[in-house]
């Protein structure tokens, strides 16, 4: 894990109050926000020493482990703010974060401590610690993630700081056919106004008529948008 490249990263991504990245054995201080009050320093070096024992005896009692495999992701929620401990090598990363990051920050860590990148498959790039602006509420948020955190918006496709072409979450290259998207997408809104007006003209059928036109129109778009996104 490069410290310099998950310091940066933590620093753009919206919802982090503050981080600190410690070495687990010495308790050294690795690197750590700006926003980060002094006195909270020295306490945050105590947890980072006893944390990875913490995880390791917690995980004995979750189920799903199994195999002794031990965990690598503590949380504190208190309200919409949590505390979150992650164990990356010799690093302890602690942040204070939006509580509607905790389903995300650990999904990040976990491909840096299995050293398993998202990379862009078509230009090699590595994605995993990129940053992305969600479209509707213009927070930063995590490159590989498929919707906002925030918002709920779908962020499932997004452009790769590379080569500047369309890429999933994934890093898979999004090149669809753009026909098959405008003419089913025509289709759609065609039978859908053609079903509101037979609808109009039988009332006693229209509720549905009007759910069978939005079903219709709704899986037409939807293929020709799986046609058209990842390749």
């Amino acid at each position: 894990m490069s410290s310099i490249n998950l310091n940066d990263y933590l620093k753009k991504l919206s919802g982090v109050r503050w981080f600190i990245i410690l070495d687990s054995t010495s308790g050294n201080v690795v690197a750590k926000s700006s926003g980060l009050p002094d006195h909270y320093v020295e306490p945050l070096i105590a947890i980072s020493k006893y944390s990875v024992d913490l995880s390791r005896e917690a995980s004995k009692y979750i189920t799903q482990l199994g195999g002794g495999e031990s965990g690598n992701t503590i949380f504190v929620r208190f309200n919409n703010e949590g505390l979150e401990i992650d164990i990356v090598g010799e690093k302890v990363v602690i942040s204070n974060i939006d509580y509607r990051l905790l389903d995300y920050i650990p999904k990040v860590l976990e491909r840096i401590r299995k050293n398993n990148p998202v990379k862009c498959s078509k230009c090699g790039y590595d994605l995993t610690l990129e940053i992305t602006t969600c479209s509707r509420c213009g927070r930063n948020i995590p490159f590989i993630s498929n919707k906002c955190p925030f918002c709920g918006n779908d962020t499932s496709v997004k452009t790769c700081p590379n080569h500047g072409g369309y890429v999933d979450f994934e890093g898979r290259v999004v090149s669809g056919d753009i026909g098959i998207l405008i003419l089913s997408t025509i289709v759609g809104i065609v039978l859908l106004l053609a079903f509101l007006l037979a609808g109009t003209l039988l009332p006693k059928l229209k509720i549905l008529l009007y759910g069978l036109g939005i079903a219709i129109s709704s899986a037409l778009i939807g293929v020709g948008v799986h046609r058209y996104r990842v390749k």
